[in-house]
């Protein structure tokens, strides 16, 4: 649950630190750390055809470091922690979900997750950090409900009843489609690509066909 707060806490810092189309590609790194993380957690055998596929993430994050602005450089940094931290607790959960019921460890997870951001918000704030910006009001309340509750309760605690059935690197590959959605949502509301060059399009086109792929090897397999 300490992980999962601290992978919100990362992502929604990558967004401040660079903007939201970059923070959702660093998000698609989860595949290539999960392949590394999964077998060490579980204690499987590396899977190769994974490896090559995360791998692909490289000279991608390459072309889109390349490919945005060096004010976006930590934000990067903190996108790829986050990316991380899902890997961490994706192949944690995929050893617990053998054992216990994936809306209890939903709860258990979720529920530690909220405690440790309230007691570091206390702490925060007891630190002289500054509250000028006031508790949440008015149509606020109800997108942050609205984030908390459908996108990220409903979500996670349906994350967690699939990756029962299937492995914590496809889980992550599958995940990584929300860039594309994502993204484009983005360009809508924020108007990302004002800050966005061909370097970022072209490293978000190799991440993004490698979930394509690995999505065909994984069909092809079970047609066999």
């Amino acid at each position: 649950g300490f992980l999962v707060a601290l992978h919100w806490v990362s992502f929604y810092a990558s967004i401040k630190l660079s903007n939201a189309s970059t923070a959702l590609i660093c998000f698609s790194t989860a595949g290539f750390f999960t392949a590394l993380i999964e077998p060490l957690v579980l204690r499987k055998r590396i899977n190769k055809t994974e490896i090559l596929l995360g791998f692909a993430v490289i000279p991608a994050m390459l072309l889109i470091i390349k490919g945005s602005p060096t004010s976006f450089n930590v934000g990067i940094l903190m996108g790829l922690i986050s990316a991380l931290l899902i890997a961490f607790f994706a192949s944690l959960n995929k050893r617990y979900l053998g054992r216990y019921d994936p809306l209890y460890v939903s709860f258990i997870e979720l529920l530690s997750g909220f405690l440790l951001l309230s007691v570091a918000l206390v702490i925060w704030i007891g630190l002289g950090a500054d509250y000028s910006y006031g508790l949440p009001q008015g149509k606020n309340i109800l997108y942050l409900l609205l984030l908390g509750i459908a996108c990220t309760s409903i979500a996670y605690s349906l994350a967690m009843k699939a990756l029962k059935y299937i492995s914590a690197f496809t889980s992550s590959l599958t995940i990584n489609l929300e860039p594309v959605y994502g993204i484009i949502l983005a360009h809508i509301f924020f108007e990302d690509q004002k800050d966005l060059n061909m370097g970022f399009y072209l490293g978000a086109v190799i991440i993004l066909g490698s979930i394509l792929v690995h999505y065909f090897i994984q069909r092809k397999s079970k047609n066999l």
